[in-house]
């Protein structure tokens, strides 16, 4: 009887509050995102002056075995990964091509050094005519190892936002090479670049809460406004965090998109 009793009470409270059952929804319109890993860019002396006095130096690429150092979420898609990191590296390539640096075919590097077993450069220049090799060793977009993770952010009243515990994502491309300078086998540079998605795209994104705490009611979502473009969103239904990651489209957000932004970067360290 004394339950029963409170529980009128509790529900006639809530008829005085204009009722136990709440929801909140609004959209998110800037997060206030944790810093991505700063870039690090070490190029010799000797690179940069290489470099300047020759405008159209002759580079090429040297790229990881794509089947054996990748895998599927690290692309942003279900799809190949072969297909779309060598469509990466396509388009690395031609951002050197625009900076006007002559670019060589990739495919016969990669079949003296690793298939061949050729070592020396000074056959390596013979053969490909090269100045440069920029080695690859890691090209990355969505690994969520890198994932940027937020839950400060601001509605579009301009208020913070009170989502609680909820949390948002972003994916991070990320690129490490080195550039070895063929004539001597000297390596001039090594970087680590970075390019997060939402300081390329506009991450927007819906909080909605209902809950109705005398039928213990709850419902917590956090949803993407991901228009038609490249890139995707990814919800993790155990704790509802939504994610944007670089997608397989060819628009803003694409990988192709975050592939180019990265090229102009390795141009920016070579030319600096």
């Amino acid at each position: 009887m004394f339950a029963k009793t409170l529980k009128l009470a509790a529900f006639a409270a809530c008829l005085l509050l204009s009722g136990c059952a709440t929801t909140q929804s609004y959209n998110i319109t800037r997060v206030n995102w944790p810093p991505p890993p700063q870039d690090e860019i070490d190029v010799r002396p000797s690179l940069t002056k290489l470099v300047h006095e020759n405008p159209a130096l002759k580079v090429v690429l040297r790229v990881p075995n794509v089947s054996n150092n990748v895998t599927q979420s690290q692309t942003g898609q279900s799809g190949n990964a072969d297909t779309s990191l060598n469509g990466a590296y396509d388009i690395i390539e031609k951002r050197l091509f625009k900076a006007g640096f002559v670019v060589r075919d990739r495919a016969l590097l990669n079949n003296l050094m690793n298939e061949k077993g050729i070592t020396s450069y000074k056959e390596i220049q013979s053969r490909v005519d090269t100045d440069l090799i920029i080695d690859v060793s890691s090209l990355k977009f969505d690994d969520p190892q890198d994932w940027l993770v937020s839950q400060d952010y601001l509605t579009d009243s301009g208020q913070p936002g009170t989502g609680g515990s909820g949390k948002v994502g972003e994916a991070v491309a990320s690129v490490e090479a080195k550039f070895i300078v063929v004539a001597t086998g000297e390596v001039g540079g090594i970087v680590t670049l970075h390019v997060p998605i939402c300081q390329s795209v506009n991450c927007t994104f819906n909080y909605y809460n209902f809950s109705d705490d005398l039928s213990g009611i709850y419902d917590i979502r956090f949803t993407a406004n991901s228009p038609d473009t490249g890139y995707i969103a990814n919800k993790d239904e155990q704790t509802g965090q939504v994610t944007y990651l670089w997608g397989p489209g060819a628009g803003p957000g694409g990988i192709n998109h975050a592939a180019d932004l990265i090229a102009q970067k390795i141009v920016e360290a070579l030319t600096h």
